[in-house]
């Protein structure tokens, strides 16, 4: 057994001298330089993890056995949103448990089973069995069991994502927003990587209704996608 409690110590000491002197101290090396905003949260978050008692999973988890259709990346998953199932690949998972705000699943891998590109942060397109709505999840854990089986935790974003074309700046953007547009809300898409930029509103057509969505900061970043909160401007 490994105690966190002089890690819990070192941390409380940090976050006090940078409460002090309002920078991170120059004897930390973090292999770069962050701004104390940065900073901050993640000390946060690992004083949470290692303390005495850590936090407990808020939803409880029932057990299920059930196949989960599964799809990666935002154009596949714009796609199926739009019912172009014919575009692209999707893949069987088997769903162990599932609760509130996720599920546990089981993942094929190996040459030719697929799976392979299952990373944590990896946003994908889910289909429960049975269901006719798609929705949007983020792979929070990953472990292997075997050379041919995988486990995956998966956190849901959405249960009622749109996929919608935005003009961003001019350019023509494929994204999946999460959240219905509230005016003077925030709400957040998913984007393909790069396609957020600093005060680049995203401008498109919902409903009849025509949305403008400015950019407020970006919330989870991977290889091949970006989930970004917007401050919704105007819904007319």
């Amino acid at each position: 057994f490994f105690n966190s409690s002089p890690a819990v110590e070192g941390i409380e000491q940090l976050r006090l001298r940078i409460g002090r002197d309002g920078r991170v101290p120059a004897d930390v090396n973090l292999g770069g330089q962050y701004p104390v905003e940065t900073v901050l949260p993640v000390l946060n978050h690992l004083a949470m993890c290692w303390s005495p008692k850590p936090p407990m999973r808020k939803d409880a988890r029932h057990r299920v056995k059930s196949r989960l259709t599964v799809v990666h990346g935002v154009a596949e998953l714009h796609h199926q949103l739009q019912g172009h199932s014919e575009f692209g690949e999707s893949e069987s998972w088997v769903v162990d448990d599932v609760s509130i705000g996720g599920m546990g699943a089981k993942v094929p891998l190996g040459s030719g089973q697929g799976g392979d590109w299952v990373r944590i942060g990896s946003v994908i397109g889910l289909k429960p069995e049975g269901a006719d709505n798609w929705l949007v999840g983020i792979v929070r854990r990953f472990g292997r069991d075997s050379e041919s089986v995988g486990s995956v935790g998966i956190e849901t974003l959405s249960k009622t994502p749109r996929a919608i074309f935005a003009d961003a700046g001019g350019l023509q953007t494929e994204g999946v927003l999460l959240d219905a547009p509230q005016q003077g809300e925030s709400a957040r898409v998913v984007l393909p990587a790069g396609k957020c930029e600093d005060g680049v509103s995203l401008l498109f057509s919902l409903d009849g209704a025509r949305v403008r969505l400015f950019p407020e900061a970006e919330l989870e970043v991977n290889a091949d996608s970006v989930v970004a909160r917007f401050y919704v401007q105007s819904v007319d």
